[in-house]
This record gives structure tokens, C-alpha cells and sequence, in this order.
């Protein structure tokens, strides 16, 4: 059975974004992964974490716009205008593989987040854990055995 840390639960080298890439490149990468949040780094090469999106933000940032114009035609031209920099907050809440995954939730809960970035002494992205992750963990070891 795996040891309950991060970096035992976590994806490892998650799908990502870049802070200039539109909503919409970050929506349709979640699309075709099946996925709700992306780390967000610096760039390519030093993979450094600067924040995290969720789809629930992008869709926030549509029906805004679409609200003040009274229109949902408007929803593909906000996806294609506004970058992924524009709705991420300064400072984001990252986790070390050899954190416990109690440290994980704990985090997740105290700051209303369903994923966290996992991040090595750098800030560089190694991988996301995520609440469904969590819950694989409490089904695999908490589960009784059926006979």
C-alpha cells in the first residue's frame, strides 16, 4: 500500500498553462483531458508555479462579461480575449511531495481550493493533487475487504 503523502497520491507532471495563454486554450486542455484545474507557471522552461485555474473560474469570467452584455453570444469572444493572468491571485498556495495527505486536505479546506500544485524547494511544478486524488486514498486503505 502506498505511504499517504503527496507525492505518493499525486499526477505527476500535470498538463499546464501559461499566464498569457487565453481562457479558451485553457478550457479546451481541460476539455480534452477531462480535468477542472491547471497549475499555471511562468513559462515552459523553468516551469516555475505562479498560480492555478479551475474551470469554475473561467466560467465565472464568461457569465460576468456575458451579464454586463446581456448576452451569451459574447461567451466565446471573453474565452478568446482574456488570458489565464487575468483571473489568477498573487501568491498561490502550493504543497511539497513528502507533505502528509492530511496536510493536503487541511490546505484545501482552510482556503476553499479541490487542487493544489505540488511543488519541489524551487517552485517548480512536479505535479497537482487534487480532492478526487484524496478520495482515492480513503477509498483504497478504508475501505473493508469483501469476501
Amino acid at each position: 500500500m502506498k505511504e499517504a503523502t503527496v507525492g505518493n497520491w499525486m499526477t505527476v507532471e500535470p498538463l499546464a498553462v501559461t499566464p498569457n495563454e487565453t481562457l479558451l486554450v485553457a478550457h479546451e486542455r481541460m476539455q480534452e483531458a477531462n480535468i477542472r484545474h491547471l497549475p499555471v507557471i511562468d513559462d515552459w522552461v523553468s516551469r516555475w508555479v505562479v498560480g492555478l485555474i479551475t474551470l469554475g473560474l473561467i466560467r465565472q469570467a464568461e457569465l460576468e462579461v456575458a451579464a454586463m452584455y446581456r448576452g451569451s453570444e459574447l461567451r466565446p469572444l471573453v474565452s478568446q480575449s482574456k488570458t489565464v493572468g487575468e483571473l489568477l491571485a498573487t501568491d498561490p498556495i502550493t504543497i511539497a511531495p513528502d507533505e502528509p495527505l492530511a496536510e493536503a486536505a487541511r490546505l484545501m479546506l482552510a482556503h476553499k481550493l479541490t487542487a493544489l500544485p505540488v511543488t519541489d524547494d524551487d517552485n517548480q511544478l512536479l505535479g497537482i493533487i487534487t480532492e478526487s486524488d484524496i478520495f482515492g486514498y480513503l477509498i483504497e486503505t478504508q475501505t473493508p475487504e469483501r469476501s
